[in-house]
């Protein structure tokens, strides 16, 4: 039973005092326990690397002439301390949703009869948020008197995004397949789950570029986001609703909005080029 994880659930439900002071108990102890790792720090920190570029460089020979960068962009996730967020980031907004969805099922005994392939609708709207992180780790400013163009650089975290994303969100969906008894439907789901994520990463690598943080500020920018990517999605979420009433028109709404997302996601990646071309690093617009 959910109260047996959530004491506070289960003390609304029994009413049993004893899963109360349980729920007290926790509370504070959580809260000691982020006193004692809050800790004042009046040096920053420092921490010496080996040099690996080379090493790492040979090591991505799949990523053809990007390599150099993408060795670059991983070196500098994993020095920065920033690759266990950027992976818990991505994993942990997925599990939430369905531990949303569990919680209301099971705790308040609301039936919602969302699928494995509804579930795998939401990785490509977690993706804007990963993306949006790793072009949050350095200025880029330097890199203008580097060999050096913003599509290369955006392609490399685009690189970076689809290997740090793309195992979990296998495993995301086969997981909640097997969870929900739905194995059935994980091949869809995975064909959902890659053409949502390519789509989305794709539209914000094309409107944002390396300034997602700060163009998204822009109302223009956002409406135009919300514009392309919001309907096509909504469209797959609409569909897995109506797969138990309605399974043909379903399956065509599904695979079909899927499948012209792939074919979009192509066009606009190779679009990349032409719109960032000739743009500097030190370029910054909010559209206002």
């Amino acid at each position: 039973p959910a109260g047996y994880i959530l004491p506070p659930l289960g003390y609304w439900e029994t009413k049993n005092l004893s899963l109360l002071a349980i729920s007290a108990v926790e509370s504070i102890g959580l809260a000691l326990i982020g006193v004692f790792f809050m800790k004042e720090q009046f040096e920053i920190r420092q921490k010496r690397y080996d040099e690996s570029l080379l090493v790492v460089e040979n090591q991505l020979t799949a990523f053809g002439s990007l390599r150099s960068i993408v060795a670059k962009e991983w070196l500098e996730l994993r020095r920065s301390g920033s690759l266990a967020p950027a992976v818990m980031g991505f994993s942990g907004h997925l599990l939430a949703i369905y531990l949303v969805s569990w919680l209301f099922q099971s705790g308040f005994g609301i039936p919602i009869g969302f699928n494995v392939v509804f579930f795998s609708g939401f990785v490509g709207f977690m993706g804007v948020m990963t993306y949006s992180f790793l072009t949050n780790l350095e200025h880029n400013e330097y890199l203008n008197v580097m060999p050096v163009s913003v599509e290369s650089v955006v392609k490399a975290k685009l690189s970076i995004y689809f290997v740090l994303t793309s195992g979990i969100t296998v495993l995301y969906v086969v997981m909640i397949g097997f969870l929900k008894n739905q194995m059935h439907l994980v091949p869809m789901g995975l064909f959902v789950a890659a053409s949502t994520s390519l789509f989305v990463v794709a539209v914000t690598a094309y409107l944002t570029g390396l300034w997602t943080n700060t163009m998204f500020f822009s109302a223009k920018t956002l409406l135009k986001f919300t514009a392309i990517v919001v309907p096509p999605l909504t469209a797959i979420e609409i569909g897995t609703v109506f797969m138990e009433f309605l399974p043909d028109f379903s399956m065509k709404l599904i695979y079909g909005t899927s499948g012209l997302l792939f074919v979009v996601s192509i066009v606009v990646f190779r679009s990349l080029g032409n719109k960032w071309k000739g743009v500097t690093f030190s370029y910054v617009s909010t559209g206002v």
